[in-house]
């Protein structure tokens, strides 16, 4: 199970940037479009005014228009994503403390599982997290004392994570930058959507990092979040193939329950299969139902509530 968990964290890691990624297509600027040729002649002209050769005004010139294209288009999609960050950002805003209901529906190739689970802010820290059910039956004292120490601890854990190694904002610019971006003009609903798509890379001693798609449907005029999916579109092969994702995708769909906060999770879902030093996961789906929202007191003020999207190294089979 461990070596499981480390395989998912290490292909996490690669595939949120530490490593470098083929240069995008509108890095190789066309040189042979009359656009371009005029603006080299202009700049050339205008080298040569200030003593180059002709040889040298035309490498000049050329290698200036060549910044100059590849500056306009990073400025413009840097432009193209300000919407989206708007929205990305307010999803941080204060929200104040809730209790809400979790139905989690985890299904492996021979068994599903479902688990109902109750978080109140309201309640002091042994009793934040409560488990309503597993696959239908009632938890002994035993069991929900055991669930509800595991839960603190996991959130104490969490609490103490160092931060991501890029702030959202770099994130963003960095997917917007360096990777394929395709925006979807808004539709009758008001609906932009975003897909950017990193490319192919392979990483020395380690594998094959495949190519990998991020989508997400924002509410232009509200600055609101919708939804968010992430797939891979091809498999991940690491450690000369000891290691394998074959498939992973995973989305998460938001509500607003009010317009004044920023929108809340209503429903998260996750897919993989792997094959991690001989043993096949097989198809996994976990999917997470948020329900029954409902504003409370924070207990002593501790704390607001954070939630958060599933990540790959959430889908350990077993994780509690």
């Amino acid at each position: 199970m461990r070596l499981f968990g480390f395989s998912l964290a290490a292909i996490g890691v690669l595939l949120t940037g530490c490593i470098s990624m083929p240069a995008p297509a509108y890095r190789k600027v066309d040189q042979e479009t009359p656009a371009f040729k005029e603006a080299v002649t202009r700049e050339a002209a205008r080298q040569q005014e200030r003593g180059k050769s002709p040889a040298q005004a035309q490498e000049i010139a050329t290698q200036k228009v060549i910044r100059q294209i590849i500056k306009m288009e990073q400025d413009r999609r840097l432009e193209q994503v300000t919407p989206l960050l708007t929205a990305l950002t307010a999803l941080d805003r204060p929200r104040g403390c809730w209790a809400y209901t979790l139905t989690t529906a985890t299904c492996l190739p021979d068994k599903t599982t479902v688990v109902v689970e109750r978080y109140d802010a309201f309640q002091p820290e042994e009793r934040l997290w409560t488990l309503v059910m597993r696959d239908g039956q009632a938890p002994d004292e035993k069991t929900q004392a055991n669930y509800r120490r595991a839960k603190v601890n996991a959130w104490k854990k969490q609490l103490k994570q160092s931060p991501p190694k890029y702030s959202q904002t770099e994130s963003l610019n960095l997917q917007a930058v360096w990777g394929e971006m395709e925006v979807t003009p808004s539709d009758p609903s008001g609906t932009i959507t975003f897909t950017f798509v990193r490319g192919h890379a392979h990483v020395a001693m380690i594998g094959d990092i495949p190519r990998w798609r991020e989508t997400y449907a924002t509410d232009i005029a509200n600055h609101t979040m919708l939804r968010h999916a992430q797939i891979l579109l091809e498999p991940a092969v690491m450690l000369s193939g000891s290691i394998k994702l074959e498939t992973w995708d995973s989305s998460t769909d938001y509500i607003v329950l009010d317009p004044a906060l920023p929108p809340f999770i209503a429903k998260t879902k996750s897919h993989y299969r792997g094959r991690f030093f001989g043993r096949d996961t097989g198809e996994v789906e976990i999917e997470t139902v948020f329900s029954d929202y409902r504003r409370v007191k924070c207990y002593d003020k501790r704390f607001e509530v954070k939630i958060g999207e599933p990540s790959m190294t959430d889908l350990l089979p077993g994780k509690d």
